[in-house]
């Protein structure tokens, strides 16, 4: 797939119908296929069809891109960066709460907790990190399709037991 072709409908972004919108949790999709999504977009939020994290329906028709003369203008609102960093948005589970940190898609889940330890002084040992499905501390944001910017869930572990 081309970072300028919608993922949803695999044809190529344009300035009229298949125009590109950044959504909440960072994906692009174009016109037409938000138009699909018209009774999802009624409610306050919808799970976006590329990451299947919740996003907000408000303010994606704010967020077009304008294709004139730059083919990586797309790839490079997704990322906000140049540098190789994004941005990572951890959601926690419980409270809704939402904090932000800058990573590279080579770090592993475990070096992303370390920053969370260091920067926000959350310990190790009292959550795991989920998106679709539980993250293995050895793996990389990579290896789950983490390579822009998403959100993922903090899930608190419990703690005692019957």
């Amino acid at each position: 797939m081309s970072k300028n072709e919608c993922p949803c409908c695999r044809e190529n972004f344009n300035n009229e119908e298949n125009k590109p919108y950044i959504m909440e949790c960072g994906d692009t999709i174009c016109l037409k296929c938000i138009n699909n999504y018209q009774e999802a977009l009624k409610k306050e939020t919808f799970e976006c069809p590329t990451c299947c994290n919740e996003t907000k329906s408000s303010g994606i028709l704010n967020k077009s891109i304008n294709l004139n003369n730059n083919s990586n203008q797309i790839e490079n609102q997704n990322n906000g960066s140049t540098d190789g960093f994004f941005e990572l948005l951890i959601r926690n589970k419980t409270s809704q709460e939402r904090i932000s940190i800058r990573v590279k898609k080579e770090y592993t889940i475990r070096k992303v907790k370390d920053i969370l330890l260091k920067e926000k002084n959350i310990p190790i040992q009292s959550y795991h990190l989920a998106f679709k499905k539980p993250l293995n501390d050895d793996n990389t944001l990579e290896s789950y399709g983490i390579t822009k910017t998403v959100t993922i869930t903090q899930i608190s572990d419990l703690v005692g037991g019957i």
